[in-house]
């Protein structure tokens, strides 16, 4: 202890009175670290609290960030109004009037060609004559129009998140990027599209088109009539008839079903188209659908003799390519016109082909021997009255069971055969 306390006192360099001061006014270890903690303990309460302090700090920081964010998005509102507003339209084919400079548009194409309107980088329209509707532009790419009358082929530009749509009615047709068109008459409404996809919607019905397809809708039954669609690119009647060559049957009776109804044309335009359609599908349609198209043809052709000429060499063409396979035609045009009292001038060579055509299948080969011999008693002058007396006695000489009957009725020494042929078949 008196070692420690020998190291710890300061020398004598002053009288016993001041060093006694000293250490009276000096704190002992114990008493500096008293005072330390006291001191660190005041010091930790009046700091703040860092997480506070963060706090404080983020929402001083965060009304400069909203600022910026908020002057953005103004400047591109602003900059958004400028680009999207809305461009003056284009007409073409339409007299400038006063009413074009407003929306709604109230637009009729009175010229006897089709009438152009466009939304640069948006649409375009091509109005029919005769054509009506109303256009009202919503928003550069929301524009509704409200069809009149008459026909109007609108093309939509693709990926341009376009809202267009065209009413007629309670109907309405909604496309985003497509062409296509939009026409009614006498309670019709008809819309064609060549690309894209279209919605059509109505009470209690919704249809969607692809490309290549049609609806024809009878608003009055509220009966939907689907179709196949030419391409644009076939404008022209063979091109067509080329394109409906390559579709399934079933797809060809219903192109040939559009044809007849479209009200567009003249009854002796779609009597031509179909008779051409006929021809060109011969070879290949089966005979049902080909017996289709001829009967929506036999309405149109006021002119029945101008009819029977055309299904006459359409029957002879057959015959010639598919022989027994045409029975069905040939037995529809005798159904047509065996029956009038007036003489048809192709009814005989018809009659003979059919009767033919039957026997050379054993299970009509009765049949078609009795249609000879009607041919015989009803033709007299037909020019081929020799070739049927030919072919009775060929048959005759058959062993089929069914004609046994027959065989002594007309055979060449029976008064029937010597009345009706009396020629052998080397005169």
């Amino acid at each position: 202890m008196t070692e420690t306390k020998k190291a710890t006192q300061p020398k004598s360099w002053a009288p016993d009175s001041l060093r006694e001061a000293y250490f009276e006014r000096n704190p002992s270890p114990e008493q500096e670290q008293e005072s330390l903690a006291r001191v660190r303990r005041q010091l930790m309460q009046n700091l703040p609290d860092p997480h506070q302090a963060t706090v404080r700090s983020s929402r001083w920081m965060i009304w400069p960030s909203l600022a910026s964010v908020g002057a953005m998005c103004v400047a591109l509102l602003f900059w958004f109004r400028a680009e999207e507003a809305l461009a003056p339209l284009q007409f073409q084919g339409l007299a400038p009037i006063a009413s074009l400079t407003q929306e709604p548009l109230k637009l009729q194409n009175r010229t006897p060609k089709d009438a152009k309107v466009a939304s640069p980088g948006h649409w375009d329209l091509s109005l029919d004559k005769q054509t009506q509707l109303t256009l009202k532009r919503y928003a550069p790419r929301h524009t509704r129009l409200r069809l009149l009358q008459g026909r109007v082929q609108a093309f939509v530009r693709p990926k341009q998140k376009e809202r267009f749509e065209i009413d007629y009615k309670q109907w309405k047709v909604s496309v985003k990027g497509t062409r296509f068109s939009v026409s009614e008459r006498q309670e019709t409404l008809r819309v064609e599209v060549w690309s894209g996809l279209v919605e059509v919607q109505g009470p209690k019905t919704t249809l969607s088109l692809p490309a290549g397809q049609g609806v024809q809708i009878d608003l009055e039954k509220r009966q939907v009539r689907r179709f196949p669609v030419p391409p644009l690119s076939a404008s022209s009647l063979p091109q067509q008839l080329d394109w409906a060559q390559k579709l399934a049957p079933q797809q060809q009776a219903l192109f040939a079903q559009d044809v007849a109804q479209q009200h567009d044309l003249s009854p002796k335009a779609r009597a031509q188209i179909l008779q051409k359609l006929a021809e060109a599908l011969l070879p290949n349609v089966e005979l049902p659908t080909l017996l289709e198209i001829i009967g929506l043809l036999q309405p149109l052709e006021h002119d029945q003799l101008a009819f029977e000429t055309g299904l006459y060499a359409l029957t002879m063409r057959c015959h010639r390519l598919r022989k027994a396979q045409c029975l069905p035609l040939s037995t529809w045009y005798l159904d047509v016109f065996a029956k009038q009292a007036k003489m048809r001038p192709f009814l005989a060579r018809i009659h003979y082909l059919h009767a033919v055509a039957l026997s050379t299948q054993s299970e009509t080969l009765r049949q078609g021997l009795l249609l000879l011999k009607s041919y015989r008693e009803q033709f007299p002058r037909g020019t081929d009255r020799r070739r049927a007396c030919i072919v009775l006695t060929s048959l005759l000489a058959s062993p089929n069971p069914s004609i046994k009957s027959l065989k002594k009725k007309l055979s060449q020494k029976s008064a029937w055969f010597s009345k009706h042929c009396r020629f052998s078949r080397n005169r």
